[in-house]
């Protein structure tokens, strides 16, 4: 019962302290920017041109060139700048979302409006109604979103985590045949009283006969007793 009460006070603090380490991280903030590759509306071999764009579109917003550009821009490596940026394509609705994430605003805003403005020069003056059109979904002016932590999420992941490493000490523990049994004072004694015991009862002193209790020097005749026997 007590380790059951010390475990759930314990989860209780570790859950809470991560909440507080969640809450006391700096915000992040999201810019996020959605392309619409080909017309809304054409023929079947169209559209189908459009959806193998996609992939392209997508793999070009993020090219080595583009993203060297980007990073110059805000004073960051281009590492960084592709560490933060991630690309995603869906070839059925031909919707190509680009998230970039860094710690300003202003930051987030420049990287994606840099990256989107290279590839709309790539792609040039593009016929409305042909498969190559780019079209840009995303709200003008770009803007950044701020997201912060969520100290439930990591509270629950905290205490989770907690509770896992636990079931993996028992685990281990109970792997090598250990036993969690809390001994009492008083029993702690008594079984230290019968181990003494044990060792002394299978114990016979240096000078002692076995079976008779007596020492070897009183088993020694004296001279008295050798010429007592022999008047007889």
């Amino acid at each position: 019962m007590k380790w059951a009460i010390a475990l759930s006070v314990t989860t209780v603090i570790v859950a809470l302290a991560a909440g507080l380490v969640a809450s006391a991280l700096p915000p992040k903030y999201v810019s996020k920017v959605s392309l619409l590759v080909g017309p809304v509306t054409g023929d079947v071999d169209t559209l189908r041109a459009s959806e193998l764009l996609t992939s392209t579109y997508s793999q070009l917003l993020l090219n080595p060139s583009a993203v060297q550009e980007a990073a110059a821009s805000v004073g960051m490596s281009a590492d960084d700048v592709s560490e933060d940026s991630v690309v995603t394509f869906n070839t059925d609705t031909r919707i190509v979302t680009m998230t970039v994430t860094t710690g300003t605003a202003a930051t987030s805003t420049r990287i994606a409006s840099s990256l989107t403005r290279q590839l709309a020069d790539q792609v040039g003056t593009v016929d409305p109604s042909a498969p190559g059109a780019v079209t840009i979904l995303s709200v003008r002016p770009q803007t950044a979103e701020e997201v912060r932590a969520s100290a439930t999420r990591y509270a629950i992941l905290g205490g989770a985590g907690w509770l896992l490493l636990v079931a993996a000490l028992l685990a281990a523990f109970a792997t090598r045949g250990g036993s969690w049994r809390q001994t009492s004072p008083e029993e702690s004694s008594r079984e230290r009283e019968a181990e003494r015991q044990g060792a002394g009862a299978g114990y016979q002193g240096e000078d002692e006969e076995p079976n008779t209790g007596l020492s070897k020097r009183e088993r020694v005749e004296s001279p008295d007793d050798h010429r007592d026997s022999l008047l007889l």
